[in-house]
Formats: C-alpha cells, sequence, structure tokens
C-alpha cells in the first residue's frame, strides 16, 4: 500500500516507486522488511528515530486526531489527515467537525474510528480535493482501538462518494454491505479500489467498465465466497495489474441462454495483469476461439492457479478440460502453476507446458 499511495500522490509509474523503496531500505530508513513469495513488498516498520525526524520535517502538512475537539483545530496546510478513536467522552458535536469544514487542502484521509454521518457529510461535501480515502479495517493493526463495531464508512452515505472527483484510492470497510453503490463507478480517476472489509459483499459494481484508470482491484479471494462471477466488461480495464481472483460466469438456464457475468475471453485485454492469479469456475468457460491464448501476453504473471470449479447444470467432458487448459497458455515466466478439479483428470500436458519452461 505504502508504493501504491506515492504512486497516487507523487509519482507515475509503480516500479518507480518499489526502486525509491528499496533505496530508502538500503539507507536503513526502513527496517523488518518482509518481501513475498512474488518479490514485493508485504510489511515494513520504520525506526522510532527515523520516524521521529519525518514527524518533525512533516508535522505542518500530516495530522492525526484522537478527539472530536481536535478536529476544530486541524492546521490549515493539512495534506494527510488520520482519525483515531477517542475516549468513552469523546462524543463529538458539530461544533468539533468545523475543522473538517475548513481542511480543504486535505489529500489523504485514513479513518481508524467510526464515522458519525455528519462527519461523513463534511467529507463528501468539503474535502472535495481527496486523492486517498481509506479505512479501519486495512489498517486495523496500527489502531489503537479495540471496538468492533460500526463501520468507517456507511453504506448509505457511498452513494455520494462520487463528489469526490479526484479520489484515486477507495478503501471500503462495510461489513454487511453485499453491493458497492453504482456511483463508485462515476471515479474515473480511481487507480485503487480496496474492497479486502467488504466480508459479504455478493458481486461487485455492473458497470465497473467505467473505471478505466483503475489499477488495482484489491480484495481477499477467501472473504468473497458469495462472489459468483466478475461483471461483464472487466475486460476493458486495460491498465488493470491486480486482481486476485477471475470468476467465470455461467449460462443461465432458461430459454435464453445467456452468460451470466464474464466470460474466460475478457481475460485477454487484461495485459496488465501481474503478480498471482486465480482463476475459478472453470467448468463454465467455453472456447473464445481458434488462435486465441487468453494469457500469453500477460509478461509479469508469476503465480498462476486453476480451479474446474463448475456451475449447475454444465455438461463437461475431458475434452473440454484439455480445450480449456490448453487456451489458458500463460507466459514462459510463471514461476508457479496450480491445477486442481479436473473432474475427468487431465489426461495429457498441454503443449505449452510440454516446452522446456520450469514451473513449481
Amino acid at each position: 500500500m505504502l508504493v501504491q499511495f506515492w504512486v497516487i500522490q507523487y509519482i507515475e509509474l509503480e516500479d518507480e516507486g518499489f526502486d525509491f523503496f528499496k533505496t530508502l531500505w538500503w539507507r536503513s530508513f526502513f527496517q523488518e522488511v518482509v518481501i513475498d513469495e512474488l518479490g514485493n513488498m508485504s510489511t515494513c516498520r520504520m525506526h522510532d528515530l527515523m520516524h521521529d525526524l519525518v514527524d518533525s520535517i512533516t508535522r505542518e502538512k500530516i495530522t492525526r486526531s484522537s478527539s472530536s475537539a481536535a478536529l476544530k483545530d486541524i492546521p490549515s496546510k493539512t495534506r494527510h489527515l488520520a482519525l483515531f478513536e477517542g475516549g468513552d467522552d469523546d462524543q463529538g458535536t458539530e461544533a468539533d467537525n468545523e475543522g473538517l469544514a475548513t481542511a480543504s487542502r486535505v489529500r489523504t484521509l485514513i479513518c481508524f474510528k467510526s464515522l458519525s454521518r455528519e462527519e461523513l457529510e463534511q467529507v463528501f461535501h468539503n474535502l472535495l480535493c481527496l486523492r486517498v480515502l481509506a479505512t479501519a479495517e486495512e489498517y486495523s493493526e496500527f489502531s489503537d482501538s479495540d471496538s468492533e463495531e460500526g463501520s468507517a464508512l456507511d453504506a448509505s452515505m457511498l452513494h455520494f462518494v462520487d463528489k469526490l472527483k479526484h479520489l484515486r484510492y477507495l478503501g471500503v470497510d462495510c461489513y454487511g454491505m453485499e453491493m458497492l453503490p453504482e456511483s463508485v463507478t462515476n471515479l474515473v480517476n480511481l487507480q485503487v479500489l480496496n474492497i479486502s472489509g467488504c466480508h459479504l459483499l455478493k458481486e461487485l459494481p455492473k458497470d465497473i467498465k467505467k473505471l478505466v484508470n483503475l489499477k488495482h482491484l484489491i480484495f481477499d479471494p477467501d472473504q468473497l465466497d458469495c462472489f459468483s462471477h466478475m461483471p461483464k466488461g472487466i475486460g476493458e480495464l486495460k491498465s488493470l495489474q491486480t486482481l486476485p481472483t477471475f470468476m467465470v460466469g455461467s449460462r443461465s438456464t432458461g430459454s435464453n441462454d445467456k452468460r451470466i457475468g464474464a466470460g474466460l475471453d475478457e481475460l485477454n485485454g487484461l495485459n496488465a495483469l501481474r503478480g498471482k492469479l486465480i482463476i475459478t469456475n472453470l467448468g463454465n468457460a467455453e472456447s473464445p476461439g481458434k488462435d486465441v491464448y487468453v494469457l500469453k501476453e500477460k509478461q509479469h504473471l508469476k503465480s498462476l492457479v486453476l480451479e474446474y470449479s463448475r456451475g449447475s447444470g454444465i455438461t463437461f467432458t475431458s475434452a473440454d478440460e484439455q480445450e480449456i487448459l490448453e487456451i489458458i497458455c500463460p507466459q514462459p515466466n510463471l514461476k508457479k502453476l496450480v491445477v486442481s478439479g479436473a473432474y475427468y483428470g487431465i489426461m495429457k500436458f498441454p503443449k505449452w507446458l510440454s516446452s522446456s519452461r520450469q514451473y513449481s
């Protein structure tokens, strides 16, 4: 997330941002850096002395508020604001929220607390220059609050999120939310949509293809058991780099025989994908046509999981399983490949796996 914040606020290329991070790491700005199996930075810490130095330099632009009363005195030069839970007597009043009404230059708002309706109204109506709006769920490890109640963003108030025209990063933490409002798709400058805090979400917005600048769609595949398919048009997100899971849609059982959700062919246009990709419900897949290989041009994929779980009413044969595996055809830089759930079993290796390529 750190590098993504840099990209959103200051620089253009994510690879360049990671180079900056490595330089700061080598110069001991960061420590206890954890690199995942794909070579990406997972977590890190900053030494206390280094933190104090950075804090002294950036004090005018970074504000941390842990009480409603402190909201009245947000400095006008504040660019990055973090809100924490206050004490038991911290009820907050309309006057206490005056600071949010005047902090029009804030670019980043990270919430470690549940926002009241009044506070949310101040955010959506006054902080119109926001680039980052992130919530407690994804940053809970940094919060001192033990409260599990409430939601940093009220589901009904998300209908007004499209007022934040400059928003690049949106982290939604609404545990009981089953659907994101379509207003989210009006955020045409959005680069990161983090829904890892929406554990009961059933589907993505139908017009997600309108998010033409989206680079990262972040969720935990294990949390989204309710998902059955990806929305049609997701293949038009040409800049998309992060997509944890692609769920192949099924055909309806009615007479119209229409596909519910995106088919396997929509992966053709997502050539910017990188890191790890899980493709599920391959039992619903159909061949997109002769000489079409859905992953062939995705040079930055490192790990691929193929799951042949099937929808109800699907007639599938071993020949179908073999054909679908052939058209996957990932690029040769892949480091890890997992194939599971094939009902008939894979009778022979696909041609692309028979060449001199190494997979773990």
